[in-house]
């Protein structure tokens, strides 16, 4: 095989190298993102950067952050793949605080939604969103609901073991996440 003929498939295998590349990267976002992404806590007020789902800062002022659970889903109908997340909070104390958040894709941009506060040491037990189409909002588009089931403290409940199971809806309105009413 002459030198031109490689050289032109070298090219053309090259190309096609960077068209999987820029499709790869269009695709919106992935799980890497969401371990590594700079999150807005509700708890604390702060922002920290996750590194591979964690991040700690030592004293004085001890902190630890955590991925708990996340789902990837179209969660406002645009087709692109968007995350609800759960993150657990410690700040050296017993407790452990956890919210959950959405992130949505906006083209090459991800935006974190607002948080809500889910408790103290409570336990996720499962974490889904249900894209039926089914969930019109009033402009006609498709949003998707999340659905978490937890355990939660009764008042006779140790803090540190939760029995009470609940289920709770989220959805997106207006890009924030909100409780699912009777209504969407």
């Amino acid at each position: 095989m002459g030198k031109g003929k490689i050289d032109l498939i070298l090219s053309v295998f090259t190309l096609s190298l960077l068209v999987i590349t820029s499709r790869a990267d269009a695709q919106g976002l992935t799980e890497k993102q969401v371990k590594n992404f700079s999150y807005h806590l509700s708890f604390g007020d702060e922002t920290v950067t996750l590194n591979d789902g964690e991040y700690e800062k030592g004293p004085p002022d001890y902190e630890q952050v955590r991925l708990d659970s996340f789902v990837i889903k179209d969660l406002n109908g645009d087709n692109e793949p968007d995350a609800v997340v759960i993150l657990a909070q410690n700040s050296g104390g017993s407790g452990t605080f956890y919210e959950i958040t959405a992130l949505l894709s906006r083209g090459r941009d991800i935006v974190q939604t607002n948080s809500i506060y889910l408790g103290d040491r409570v336990k996720i037990e499962k974490l889904q969103v249900e894209n039926k189409g089914v969930f019109p909002l009033r402009s006609g588009s498709k949003v998707a609901r999340i659905r978490l089931d937890l355990l939660t403290h009764k008042e006779t409940d140790p803090l540190c073991c939760p029995s009470k199971k609940e289920s709770r809806c989220y959805r997106l309105s207006e890009d924030k996440l909100v409780l699912c009413s009777d209504n969407h």
